[in-house]
């Protein structure tokens, strides 16, 4: 794509698609063979190991607390076993909670994968393919739900006969684009030279290519 070429997305086409679980994990680009693929972090075991021992100092702090106010002496054995109970779920759920959404993410891996030898791009573990001539951009985008809520998702853009038709990638916590996906977008830009955008309501940017930093190109 040339840099001063007119977008074929406007504002007015962006819309949210998601009903995807909600992940707050920055995505990875990997080279693999003649692929290249999006897919979640790999998560080493002590990260985990971690998050457990900051959530055990947490609790027992508490506890500690608890007992050097003579708070302990008043309280029924089993409202100790409860603060024991609360203290099990305070430290493995958190952690369990994480792997969950992990793995949830590892299930539909690689989220998106070009295949340089077939031209092909492919999403959520392959269960959708697109010819790469076919595929216009990949946009990270931020807008409001109908709750009022700003969502942000990642979308490919694909030609359908002569219209774009989005297709979701990922669904992010966070509420900027650029934050979230954009190192992701430039990354994946970069190594396949596929158009990458960041978008919300009002302003659309390139990502890549583009000789820089990411610049406006389209508002409404």
């Amino acid at each position: 794509m040339i840099d001063d070429e007119p977008l074929a997305i406007a504002t007015d086409d962006l819309q949210l698609l998601g009903s995807f679980y909600s992940t707050d994990f920055p995505l990875v680009v990997e080279s693999v063979e003649d692929e290249i693929r999006i897919v979640p972090p790999k998560t080493p075991w002590w990260s985990l190991a971690f998050l457990a021992v900051l959530n055990s100092t947490i609790f027992l702090a508490m506890v500690a607390f608890i007992v050097t106010k003579n708070e302990g002496e008043s309280l029924e054995p089993l409202i100790w076993g409860g603060i024991g109970l609360a203290g099990v779920l305070a430290i493995t759920g958190p952690v369990i909670a994480y792997k969950l959404r992990l793995n949830y993410l590892v299930r539909q891996s690689p989220l998106l994968s070009l295949n340089k030898t077939s031209n092909t791009i492919s999403i959520l573990a392959g269960s959708k393919q697109f010819m790469l001539a076919d595929v216009y951009a990949l946009v990270g985008l931020s807008l409001p739900d109908k709750q009022g809520e700003v969502v942000t998702e990642l979308q490919v853009f694909v030609w359908d006969a002569d219209r774009l038709t989005p297709h979701l990638i990922n669904t992010s916590i966070f509420s900027f684009p650029k934050q979230t996906y954009g190192k992701t977008l430039r990354e994946f830009g970069e190594h396949s030279g596929l158009l990458t955008l960041v978008a919300n309501s009002k302003k659309i940017s390139i990502m890549t290519p583009t000789n820089g930093e990411s610049s406006d190109v389209s508002k409404q």
